[in-house]
This record gives C-alpha cells, structure tokens and sequence, in this order.
C-alpha cells in the first residue's frame, strides 16, 4: 500500500518549531519530534527528510510568522520613526514566558554558528531583512521630514540592528528591566525623539 500523508503539514511544522524554540536544535531528537507531531517516523522523514531539514523548514516558517509578519504590520500600521521605536517597545515589554523562550534566529545563531549553512543562510537573510526594514522606516521618514537629510540612514539602520540583536540576547538572559530599558531610551535618542510616548497598540514580537 502506497505511503499516504495523514496529518496537516502546516500543523506538524508548528509543532516542531515550538519544540525548537523551547528546547534548541541539540535538544530535540527524531523521537521527540515523532512524539511531538504525533506522527510515525516513516511520515516524519517521507515529508520533512532529516532533523535538519526540518529544522530549516522550521526556522523559516518562524521568520515568516513572527518576525516577518511582526514587522510588516508595523509598517502598515504606524508611522516609520514611530514603527522603529515600537520594535524596541514591544521587545523590552515582552511578557516573561515568551522572553524566556528568546528569539530563534537568535538563539539559532548562539547554538549553530558553524555547524549548519543551511539554518545559517536563513539567520543572515532574516537579519539583512531586518536592517532593510528600518532604512525603509528611516527613507519614509526622510521623505516625510521628520529625519533630517544628512543623516547616515545605512549607518544608523546597522546601528538599529545591532541595538535589536543585543536586546534579543538580553532579553533572553532574563536580565532586569533596567538593563534591556536603556537601550530602547538609546533607540529614542538616536532617532531624535527621547520624549515620545511609549506604545499605544501591540503587535506580537518575533
């Protein structure tokens, strides 16, 4: 009798990226994701190949639902300086569960930095995603005129990325508040507006 699928692909690959997410890559074996998925390990590799392969499909479906989709309605949503401001809001107000659990590109890139091009490649083009995200935000506030023109947008959009992959790690570290808080005061500086008020609506972080 042919190998016939008998669950939802999209269902399944969720599954494993919450079990990524919460326990890493080196933590979850082919027999935890059988468990997890509820599916027998013949389905499991006919759909998804290796661990590793899943985890790649895993990782990008993330950066798709999370990150992706986080900052997409950001930019529908607000204006561009304040959606810069609101990533580094909406991060430092995490709720403790979900700020224990880290970002997974981040985490990916503590765990696996050498050991996997394939998770690495998807890690690189969603962070470069991120820094093209805020220049957007910074050319639409020049347009605007609410950034001044000789501004260095390339420059301050690495300086953005840098601040937000900083405040994933120490946001992950379970650190107190006044240690993640000062860098988005820093995100206000730099974008001229310390005095703006903080966040009026959220939209789920990646």
């Amino acid at each position: 009798m042919p190998w016939e699928k008998n669950f939802d692909h999209d269902t399944a690959l969720d599954r494993a990226m919450t079990l990524f997410w919460t326990r890493g890559y080196r933590g979850v074996s082919m027999a935890d994701l059988v468990e997890e998925l509820g599916v027998n390990r013949s389905s499991l590799y006919s759909t998804f190949g290796q661990k590793e392969d899943l985890f790649v499909q895993a990782l990008a479906r993330y950066d798709a639902t999370h990150r992706q989709a986080w900052l997409d309605q950001l930019a529908v949503r607000r204006d561009p300086i304040d959606a810069i401001r609101q990533v580094f809001v909406e991060i430092a107000e995490t709720p403790d569960a979900t700020r224990r659990l880290g970002c997974l590109l981040v985490n990916t890139t503590i765990e696996l930095p050498d050991e996997s091009p394939r998770s690495a490649a998807v890690v690189q083009q969603a962070f470069a995603d991120t820094r093209q995200f805020f220049e957007q935000q910074l050319l639409r506030a020049r347009h605007d005129g609410e950034l001044e023109p000789a501004v260095d947008i390339a420059a301050l959009a690495g300086t953005l990325l840098a601040l937000f992959l900083g405040m994933r790690v120490l946001a992950r570290a379970e650190l107190a508040a006044d240690t993640v808080e000062p860098i988005r005061r820093q995100v206000d500086v730099l974008l001229g507006s310390a005095d703006q008020p903080g966040r009026t609506e959220n939209v789920r972080p990646g």
